[in-house]
């Protein structure tokens, strides 16, 4: 008895040590490309007892298909860019392509098409869809047609339902009443990229068999949008390193469980869950992203995400983060302290759209090399605290909307933030509508271009110290304090405006603040001022010495509802060139002495209601001649 185990334990010893050397040659042979290592080698032929077949049989990749009970073909063929019509039909068996005659040419628009990319000459596509069909145009077009469709044929094997016997289709359509597709996909095929690309009767996809190493890209492999389940009990991503909008699009999918991934040489993860609308959780504990440069957009639109943990990601070679939590709007905490993002040079859009966010930890983000963090935390409305005390942006030039619709977030405190490279400013602090503390004392703006709409919408923003600003390039200040109806200090002391073209709305509903000095000015190049001191209902006393308006072509609302106002001194400016005044001074309800004595009116210029519900303006001649009164000399 103990003879008979003994012989027992050491055969199955035996067949474990065949089969880990079965593996290292199926490996080999899947690196290489090559069967030469079966094809003449004897001594393995002999001794594993196998040939080429075995490796062939043990190299297929098996799955199976469920569909929804809708019309649909199914299609193996390589694209090649062509354009597709819906009303032409073929048969591929027959090699013939026959036409439907009910084609109107006058109906004939973009939906009536669709349309296939190019690819590579080593991609394959399984497409599952609702009738396509192709238009060629000329003999030799069908002749090479025919051959594509044809020339990879033999290598996906279709088995309908049950049935053990092969299909020698490569369509079905509702008449065959198949409900499930068995497809074997031979050792020839290298790539999985966009093997299930814009399927949308699949209804799920089962992996059964899939053990060679050899499949390196599996770039848009489930770009089904009504796909519901994919089971992946068998599957091997051990040399991919494409996986780029690898489940986007896959709108249905609520769960996704990956743990048997192995990401470790995976490059490139842009869009790979992209827009998963339905997804709740997905269990990523098993990802290894060292080698990760772009995780871009990753998580771009996955509406239904409730948490999602990253703990075990090494983010220290990507290089685009831009769009990684795009419009994750369920998404209530975020812990990324384990980031690390020495790398990084995009982060633009990185947190877009997260509404919902309220709890969001980056107390290790390394930022030096960062050149873009616009939109960066646009619309993450929910957020009331965030540390960036550790930020560096010594290397950031773009920091338009980065702050836009941060509209729960009561404090900021910037001082650690080196801005001086950074060029457009506008809409930074947009809607940023509870913040009553704005702590920017060490930016350096010598290097922006663009400012406007900056504070746009601070309206509990109380206090702003711009003293330190040098806006020696800034070309737009447009909007730039619009509806910073609370604001009730504003040093502008050091502002250097002599680059500045537009200034349209700059000051626009500032209700509370009752001093402006804007003795700096030069306005010299501003070619607008609409809406400049709209609503500025406390401001009692102008100085605009300093205004230099001669190539000013708009002043529509100015002044309008400038309400505490009692004197203005305008005798500096230079209307010339000024095409619209129209309500430039309308509803100043205390206005009573008003300085236009070199006011010139351009032919053509509008000035309806220049003066409109001013009661106690006194009336000047050119007051008068401007309002539209008879009898009136022009001084």
């Amino acid at each position: 008895m103990a003879e008979t185990d003994k012989n027992l334990k050491a055969i199955k010893l035996n067949d474990i040590r065949n089969k880990y050397i079965l593996q290292k040659i199926f490996d080999f042979i899947d690196k290489t490309n090559s069967l030469n290592i079966i094809r003449y080698n004897k001594a393995i032929q002999n001794k594993l007892d196998i040939n080429i077949d075995t490796y062939k049989e043990y190299s297929q990749i098996i799955f199976d298909i469920k569909l929804f009970n809708q019309e649909g073909k199914l299609m193996l063929k390589k694209r090649e860019g062509a354009k597709v019509r819906k009303n032409d039909e073929y048969n591929i068996l027959d090699r013939e392509i026959y036409y439907s005659n009910d084609f109107d040419s006058d109906n004939e628009n973009e939906n009536n098409y669709d349309f296939y990319y190019d690819f590579e000459e080593s991609d394959f596509a399984i497409e599952i869809s609702r009738s396509r069909y192709h238009e060629v145009n000329s003999k030799e077009e069908k002749l090479n047609f025919i051959k594509i469709e044809n020339k990879f044929e033999p290598y996906f094997h279709f088995y309908f339902d049950n049935d053990s016997s092969e299909k020698k289709v490569n369509y079905v359509t509702s008449e065959d009443n198949v409900s499930k597709i068995k497809v074997i996909v031979d050792y020839e095929v290298d790539a999985l990229n966009k093997l299930f690309n814009s399927c949308p009767i699949v209804k799920s996809i089962n992996f059964t068999k899939f053990s060679r190493n050899n499949i390196k890209d599996m770039s848009y492999m489930f770009h089904c949008w009504n796909l519901e389940e994919i089971n992946f009990n068998k599957f091997n991503t051990k040399n991919v390193t494409n996986m780029e909008h690898m489940f986007g699009r896959c709108e249905e999918l609520s769960e996704l469980n990956l743990s048997i991934f192995n990401t470790k040489n995976v490059t490139n993860m842009k869009k790979m869950f992209s827009k998963c609308n339905a997804l709740r959780k997905i269990n990523l504990s098993s990802f290894d992203t060292i080698n990760v440069i772009d995780m871009s957009s990753m998580f771009n639109k996955c509406k239904s995400l409730i948490e999602l943990d990253l703990s075990n990601f090494n983010t220290i070679n990507v290089a685009n983060l831009s769009k990684m939590f795009y419009e994750c709007r369920n998404l209530k905490k975020l812990n990324l302290s384990n980031f690390n993002t020495s790398n990084a040079i995009d982060m633009s859009n990185m947190f877009n759209g997260c509404e919902s966010l309220e709890e969001l930890n980056l107390s290790n983000l390394i930022n030096t090399k960062v050149s873009n963090m616009s939109n960066m935390f646009k619309g993450c409305s929910s957020l009331k605290r965030l540390n960036l005390t550790n930020f560096n942006t010594s290397s950031v030039n773009d920091m338009s909307n980065m702050f836009k619709g941060c509209s729960s977030l009561q404090k900021l405190n910037l001082t650690n933030f080196n801005t001086k490279n950074v060029i457009n400013m506008n809409n930074m602090f947009d809607r940023c509508k509870n913040l009553t503390e704005l702590i920017i004392s060490s930016f350096n703006t010598e290097n922006a271009v663009d400012m406007s709409y900056m504070f746009n919408e601070c309206k509990n923003l109380i206090k702003l110290n711009l003293s330190n600003f040098n806006n020696i390039k800034v070309e737009k200040m447009d909007g730039m304090f619009n509806e910073c109806e609370s604001l009730i200090e504003l040093n502008l002391n050091n502002f250097n405006t002599k680059n500045c073209n537009n200034m349209y709305g700059m000051f626009s509903n500032c209700k509370s603040l009752k001093e402006l000095n804007l003795s700096s000015f030069d306005t010299t190049k501003v070619t607008d001022m609409r809406f400049m001191f709209y609503h500025c209902e406390s401001i009692q006393m102008f100085n605009l010495s300093s205004f230099n308006t001669k190539n000013c072509t708009n002043m529509k609302n100015m002044f309008t509802k400038c309400e505490s106002i009692i004197e203005l001194n305008l005798s500096n400016f230079d209307t010339h060139n000024v095409i619209d005044m129209m309500y430039m001074f309308e509803e100043c309800n205390s206005l009573r002495n008003l300085n236009i004595s070199n006011f010139k009116i351009k032919e053509g210029c509008l000035i309806a209601d220049m003066f409109d519900k001013c009661p106690y303006l006194k009336k000047s001649s050119k007051i008068k001649k401007l309002s539209g009164e008879k009898n009136c000399i022009c001084i």
